[in-house]
């Protein structure tokens, strides 16, 4: 949701959005090995701390310059995309 919304009003940080889609592709691949029962109790420290990184570098980065980027009506769009496609909990 984030990345289309941003792309349709200017220049988009590619080596960021790179390193977002990689770290996404990573944590899903040890998610996966963690409910197999593969990961040792060192790389579930390093998953948490890629999750970690990860996280923060989503929040002050690539949301900033997101929020930078779009007007005040297109981020109250993006956030009702982003809501309406979540689950429920």
């Amino acid at each position: 949701m984030l990345l289309p919304g941003r792309a349709a009003y200017g220049e988009v940080d590619h080596d960021g959005v790179a390193r977002m889609l990689e770290e996404h592709l990573a944590i899903r691949r040890e998610v996966l090995r963690l409910q197999a029962g593969e990961l040792s109790i060192g790389e579930i420290h390093l998953l948490g701390n890629l999750l970690h990184d990860h996280v923060r570098f989503e929040e002050r980065v690539l949301f900033v310059a997101a929020e930078e980027a779009l007007d005040a009506v297109s981020l109250a769009r993006l956030a009702t995309a982003i809501e309406a496609a979540e689950p429920d909990p």
